[in-house]
């Protein structure tokens, strides 16, 4: 029996598809084009960052904090402390809130060359470093805040009440200070304590009553004073009409608190110890002073908030060349103010190079002091900062 002849086998397909090597041709609306990817090119995503480091090296704010920080190392494979400071910097003038976030400096091929850095420390590197850093000697932050009505603080208000050592502070309050040592405090501290007069007119409200309310008109003799008071506790060591004036200005600040904690992410870079969100809320505050400083160059007239300032102070695309020993960035900003921008950082380019031809006769301080000048010069209006006068050695 003759065996059934079945249809020869054609060529046999491969269902796998081979990636295409070099550059990949892609055809558009627009006509074709070829993308290849070089992820070793100097580009960054903050092109206009340069101006800010400039300003951080004219003043010589970067240096002494990298310089001041405590942080230390025994192994030779560790990351150096600028490296790990300027991680930080980067990562939280780009908007960042997460450790996580952290790796996307990594794609920065120029600023952090330009801010002395030899690399990007990984999100492990920074927070590592943070847990190593003691607190105490890594921090020093001033500090100003109410201190709630325990029973040591009743019997401090009782003692100051008696003496009559109470100082104007003005606006109709006066002001004494003591010391306080409470449960918890590892130190005595600085305790400010602020009262001011009540009218004789008084109306008590009770509420008690299922929400009815009842009113208590007092009738008070002359022989009976009544006070308000608040009780705060401090490390400044200003004097207390100082310190009382700080305490009414709190109320002006509180549109700085809601920029820091939703454009800043103030409240972000979390762990599950308190001592590093301590230390990044302390390090996002100082930035955040630095950046809003800088812009003032830009904007003497007028404080604009990080939404609107860092789209437009920071992200540009910057590629970097180098030709003839000499290195270019060329910016392109897609913002809709680019031209305006460009022009106030021509300006500020030009107030730096003044800088930069007498920096050698000036310490950062008195460069730091030239630029408060120009940045607060709606609020000094001409006037020159000076740095504090130098006391004499003993002899």
């Amino acid at each position: 029996m003759n065996e059934l002849i079945t249809h020869p086998k054609g060529e046999q397909q491969n269902g796998a598809l081979i990636p295409i090597s070099g550059p990949v041709a892609v055809d558009p609306f627009g006509g074709r084009i070829h993308v290849e990817w070089d992820p070793q090119a100097a580009v960054t995503p903050l092109g206009q960052l340069p101006f800010l480091i400039e300003y951080l090296k004219l003043a010589g704010l970067f240096d002494a904090w990298a310089g001041d920080c405590p942080l230390q190392w025994t192994s030779p494979n560790a990351p150096l402390k600028r490296d790990i400071l300027g991680t930080v910097l980067l990562s939280i003038l780009s908007g960042h809130q997460r450790y996580a976030h952290i790796n996307r400096c990594r794609s920065d091929g120029v600023n952090p060359s330009l801010l002395g850095m030899e690399k990007v420390a990984s999100e492990d590197s920074v927070r590592r470093a943070f847990l190593k850093l003691d607190e105490a000697s890594g921090v020093s932050w001033l500090h100003l805040f109410k201190q709630r009505l325990t029973k040591n603080v009743k019997r401090a208000i009782e003692r100051l009440m008696q003496d009559d050592k109470w100082m104007d502070a003005g606006r109709g309050w006066q002001c004494a200070e003591t010391k306080l040592q409470l449960q918890g405090w590892s130190k005595a501290r600085r305790v400010v304590i602020l009262r001011r007069s009540i009218k004789k007119d008084v109306v008590m409200v009770d509420q008690r009553d299922c929400g009815q309310l009842r009113l208590g008109f007092t009738e008070l003799s002359d022989n009976i004073t009544l006070y308000e008071y608040a009780v705060l506790v401090t490390s400044l060591e200003q004097e207390i009409l100082t310190i009382a004036q700080l305490y009414r200005d709190r109320a002006d600040c509180e549109n700085d608190f809601d920029e820091l904690k939703n454009h800043w992410g103030w409240g972000g870079f979390t762990t599950q110890d308190l001592k590093r969100c301590r230390f990044m809320a302390r390090t996002t505050a100082l930035i955040y002073n630095w950046w809003s400083l800088f812009v003032r160059l830009a904007n003497p007239h007028q404080h604009t908030e990080a939404i609107t300032s860092r789209p437009l102070m920071l992200q540009a695309v910057g590629k970097q060349t180098r030709h003839a020993n000499q290195t270019k960035l060329t910016l392109t900003s897609a913002h809709a103010e680019a031209e305006q921008i460009e022009g106030d950082y021509r300006f500020i380019a030009a107030f730096f190079h003044s800088l930069r031809l007498t920096a050698e006769q000036l310490v950062p301080i008195q460069c730091w002091c030239l630029i408060l000048s120009q940045a607060l010069i709606k609020y000094l209006r001409g006037r020159q900062l000076k740095p504090p006068g130098w006391l004499l050695a003993p002899s």
